[in-house]
């Protein structure tokens, strides 16, 4: 949450400050691959925007797999959890029918032996 605030604050400085400079015309001097470019100060302002946004979006695109498949792995957690129970259960539910099996063979054993 306040993360969010955070980046809404920043977000809100930077669009004040493109605003200035877009009503500014100072010009930066850019040097790449032994090129020397003039650039209006907004321009390489808004490339640096982009280029953020764009990390961002791309770290957020990779973190967000990651958070989905711990969900998925706590659910799965707490189903085997759940399966585990019932198989539990259905064990001793067997064991109770053979018991009863054994005790019903027994007692008529028995009968039929003082027949």
């Amino acid at each position: 949450m306040l993360l969010g605030y955070l980046a809404l604050i920043i977000g809100l400085v930077a669009t004040v400050v493109c605003v200035m400079l877009a009503t500014s015309s100072t010009l930066m001097v850019v040097t790449a691959l032994n090129t020397v470019i003039s650039l209006p100060a907004t321009a390489v302002v808004a490339v640096s925007w982009i280029a953020g946004a764009g990390c961002l979006l791309a770290y957020r695109q990779l973190t967000l797999p990651k958070a989905q498949s711990e969900k998925i792995l706590k659910v799965w957690d707490k189903q085997d959890a759940k399966l585990e129970v019932e198989i539990l259960t259905d064990k001793v539910h067997q064991l109770e029918a053979k018991n009863q099996t054994l005790e019903t063979a027994l007692q008529t054993a028995i009968k039929k032996k003082k027949a």
